[in-house]
């Protein structure tokens, strides 16, 4: 993705001599049929589980679209390509179908919502409590459009204390329920009124239910919409959620089924805690089976669905369970110490999220910092549902010395680089900056607080961007957001609430556009203050110690590298897709819409070797033809050998940054580096994708 020039955004890399701690659409390499979904907000983590397992089941991938059902009901009118529309009330099913953009043949209803109050810290011990002034900021999702948030209205109102918050200031409407949940886990507010299925997964927090009976049921219904190729598959996404292995997943997440004949009457939910004792013996197993070197015992310790995060300094690696079982197969070969410090346990419901100081030895390497592990309760017991390593800081062996940090050069009201996410830093309150334009927003603070002595040295320091090979200097730190809001969102800023083209009221602007782009989940990034720099530039290291490779012609490499590209099985199997099911001919690379790409020859600054980098994009997706895909070749004269496949995004610049004569790939919102057998992504920019891509 290529962003407006006003608000371009590209990669760097800061390379530290210190030790320190530091949406709607995707790309695929391939492109498979798709189906279209734009789902209820209070949907999002169910049916992500749901697509994943219907995928598995057909072949067919979902296309997911999450927002308040209004909203969503609004845009299918206005001819949104959505092939299912999952609402989380019947009434705006019936408005679609009434229009006649969605099949009322294919109506039916496929679960019963619940609502209950969240909050960070603590909730109150029934809902009438909230009348209290205690409890001064309660969120609650929107209820000119938000299902779950006229269920709130209704169940406060019924109690006799909705008009008084309302007269007293109290409530803040979110644009949907994930919005309204997102106020209350940065603490914007005390307390939300939220769907189950979002309280259920939370990474800790406290949850009252709330009585059903309070407000009418929030019969969940879908339709099958659109008579395009994507009818048939959405015919089958609605057959699968109906089908027993459906309704078990979203079960799980708190959805009562919908032929359960006593769902509106049920008592009031309730959500079991997980066993503290049970946690910490899940803890204990943890750190003995690896002190031991038992990978049996550590791998039964794991839930099937999942995912870790690995950082070592400031490189970062995702996987899925077959990839971490595979990285730490490697890891057990030899002996090694784990110890466990600062240990805090939260447990909300089913899960229990657990933080704690790990230091981690094994041979001459060492590190630590601060690592989460996310227990939740299986078919086997309490497992081990996600672990990710937050921050490291390496103290011996390699990258002691020459840690690496994630940075990016931005004209977001400066020129920035950015060196690491800002979760752990507090921002000094004080929001100076922001705007954005076409689709982009953004915030800054004025400045961070407890910034580490670590980063506060670099204060000063020289930093050289490349390719143009600028000096410039860190002149302060801040903390950065960027947004990328939902195209409704926008449209509510310019003063156009009901997204008609005409404003009904002023525009968001000034310090309440600044805190509003943080309030609706903007992801925020650690970043320095340049002076001096060309905000042109992608690579940015910490003095002026990095290699930086020059872009040569050398048409026959060229040459052999784009036949060579075309001969790649990953290549192959886009062109067959595109042949078969999207009826193309010609090569997919250079026939199919919007077809851009190439090749560029690289030339180290000694001028002894060379590399051919070559990158492929075509197609628009959402449900018609997309494939994308890049490869990087080792030239010897008109020779060409691959060296790794791998995505990189468009116009890079070669830089070794770290002096393993292999250079990195930087390029807008990307990183991708060398890690000793194949090129891989190391960082990308998060830009708060909120819209949808369609």
């Amino acid at each position: 993705m290529r962003l407006p020039s006003l608000v371009r955004v590209v990669l760097a890399l800061l390379l530290l001599t210190i030790v320190a701690a530091a949406g709607c659409g995707s790309k695929h390499a391939g492109s498979s049929k798709r189906v279209r979904v734009a789902a209820a907000a209070s949907l999002a983590r169910a049916f992500e589980e749901v697509g994943r397992a219907f995928q598995a089941e057909t072949g067919i991938e979902p296309v997911m679209t999450f927002g308040s059902s209004g909203l969503l009901a609004k845009q299918l009118e206005q001819g949104a390509p959505f092939d299912v529309f999952a609402s989380a009330n019947v009434g705006f099913v019936d408005q679609v179908v009434k229009a006649g953009v969605c099949d009322g043949a294919t109506q039916s209803r496929y679960a019963l919502g619940q609502i209950v109050v969240w909050s960070t810290k603590e909730v109150p011990a029934k809902l009438a409590d909230l009348a209290d002034p205690r409890w001064k900021k309660i969120a609650l999702a929107n209820p000119a459009h938000a299902p779950y948030g006229m269920a709130a209205r209704e169940a406060l109102t019924k109690l006799g204390v909705y008009d008084q918050l309302e007269k007293e200031g109290r409530l803040v409407f979110g644009e949907n329920v994930q919005q309204t949940m997102q106020y209350a886990k940065s603490g914007n507010v005390d307390v939300a009124i939220v769907a189950l299925s979002l309280a259920v997964v939370a990474d800790g927090g406290q949850v009252l239910a709330i009585d059903p009976s309070l407000h009418a049921p929030l019969d969940q219904a879908l339709a099958v919409c659109g008579k395009g190729a994507g009818t048939e598959s959405g015919k089958k996404f609605a057959a699968f959620l109906a089908s027993p292995k459906g309704r078990a997943i979203m079960t799980r997440y708190g959805f009562v089924p919908p032929d359960d004949a006593g769902a509106a009457a049920r008592p009031a939910p309730t959500i079991p805690a997980l066993p503290r004792a049970e946690v910490d013996a899940v803890v204990e197993a943890w750190l003995a089976a690896q002190n031991a070197g038992d990978f049996d015992a550590y791998q039964a310790l794991y839930d099937d669905r999942f995912g870790g995060i690995k950082r070592v300094g400031a490189r970062t690696w995702k996987f899925d369970r077959t990839g971490w079982f595979k990285d730490r197969g490697r890891m057990f070969k030899a002996p090694m110490t784990v110890t466990a410090e600062d240990v805090e346990v939260h447990v909300s419901g089913p899960t229990a999220v657990v933080r704690l100081t790990q230091t981690f030895a094994q041979g001459k390497f060492k590190d630590t910092g601060t690592k989460q592990l996310v227990i939740a309760r299986a078919a086997g017991g309490l497992r081990i549902a996600r672990e990710e390593m937050l921050a490291s800081t390496v103290l011996d062996g390699p990258g002691a010395a020459t840690s690496t940090a994630f940075g990016v050069v931005a004209d977001q009201g400066g020129t920035w680089l950015v060196v690491g996410r800002g979760d752990d830093v507090e921002g000094d309150g004080a929001r100076t900056d922001g705007g954005g334009g076409d689709g982009f927003a953004y915030s800054v603070n004025e400045g961070v607080k407890q910034l580490g002595p670590a980063w506060q040295k670099l204060v000063g320091t020289q930093v050289t961007t490349y390719p143009s090979a600028t000096t410039c200097t860190i002149a302060s730190f801040h903390k950065l957001y960027l947004l990328t809001p939902h195209f409704s969102t926008e449209a509510a800023w310019r003063g156009d609430e009901d997204g008609d083209g005409t404003p009904e009221s002023a525009p968001l602007t000034g310090a309440g556009l600044l805190d509003t782009v943080v309030d609706a989940g903007a992801t925020d990034y650690l970043v320095a203050k340049l002076d001096g720099c060309r905000d042109t530039d992608t690579v940015g290291v910490l003095g002026t110690s990095a290699a930086a490779w020059r872009q040569v012609d050398d048409d026959a490499a060229a040459t052999a590298a784009a036949a060579a590209f075309a001969k790649l099985p990953t290549y192959r199997s886009i062109q067959d897709d595109y042949a078969s099911n999207y009826g193309g001919t010609g090569a997919w690379s250079d026939d199919a819409d919007g077809a851009e790409g190439g090749v560029t020859i690289w030339e180290s600054p000694d001028g002894k070797r060379r590399l051919a980098l070559v990158e492929a994009r075509a197609g628009t997706g959402c449900g018609d033809f997309e494939g994308s895909m890049g490869a990087v070749y080792r030239v010897d004269g008109g020779k060409v050998s691959l060296v790794s496949e791998t995505w990189f995004q468009p116009s890079p610049t070669l830089v070794d940054t770290n002096g393993d004569g292999q250079p990195e790939i930087a390029s807008p919102e990307e990183l991708v580096g060398w890690d000793g057998k194949t090129y891989s992504s190391l960082y990308g920019l998060d830009l708060g994708f909120h819209d949808c891509g369609c």
